[in-house]
């Protein structure tokens, strides 16, 4: 349910928002990707505290987060939402996660913002990463506004803070995001296998174009052992 719910929030959002379809995976493919991703979640975690007075101090004082440096929702009698990022606990990058969000219903307008998921216990986190966590159950949000002052308050051992980043925001729609957690070694280990099926892909196709052209000249195929000098 929830890969169909993702398949179609990208295609709601790609057709309404420009979000690409490629980016709709919770995991950067490439060293590239990743780099940029950690860059912008920096920015993203600077841009917030600038503008929310000691949210630095209470964001190091907590277990962990998880910073989405861009989610975009797209306005339409379809609602669609789509955004990744980083996952930390302790000040260590563990992970990786993606939101997607689907609402049926008026929409007003097209949204991107930047979102923060703060987790006071590893309880709180472990939710989180077991792909158990309810936006809607477990956790209401702040909008952060630039030179406004706000309360730093855990729900349930969780606060969502949420930063316009584009687009008007008089509420914080965060209701019904659901979220996908893949760890970082795994996130690795996914990558490095598809480098090797890749390659033996490549290998086999070689070997195939190799025995095409192996041919004399009546066009009779040549039986020839590839692996033999």
């Amino acid at each position: 349910m929830k890969s169909q719910l993702k398949v179609l929030v990208c295609l709601v959002a790609a057709a309404t928002a420009g979000i690409g379809m490629v980016g709709c995976r919770a995991t950067p493919e490439t060293a590239g990707e990743k780099r940029a991703l950690k860059s912008e979640g920096e920015a993203a975690l600077e841009r917030m505290y600038s503008w929310g007075p000691d949210l630095e101090a209470f964001v190091d004082g907590a277990h962990g987060y998880a910073i989405f440096p861009s989610v975009g929702k797209a306005g339409l009698l379809v609602g669609a939402a789509y955004g990744r990022g980083e996952v930390y606990r302790g000040g260590e990058m563990i992970g990786y996660a993606d939101i997607t969000q689907g609402t049926v219903g008026a929409q007003v307008g097209a949204q991107e913002f930047s979102e923060l998921i703060v987790f006071e216990t590893e309880t709180a986190m472990q939710r989180f990463i077991d792909d158990a966590f309810d936006v809607t159950a477990n956790a209401s949000a702040i909008i952060l506004k630039e030179g406004a002052g706000a309360a730093w308050n855990y729900d349930n051992g969780v606060v969502i803070i949420v930063q316009p980043k584009s687009g008007a925001m008089a509420e914080a729609t965060v209701g019904g995001q659901k979220f996908d957690y893949t760890p970082k070694d795994e996130a690795t280990t996914r990558r490095a296998e598809g480098d090797r099926t890749r390659a033996d892909t490549d290998v086999d196709a070689d070997n195939d174009n190799r025995d095409a052209n192996r041919k004399d000249k009546d066009g009779v195929d040549v039986d020839v052992d590839v692996d033999k000098k």
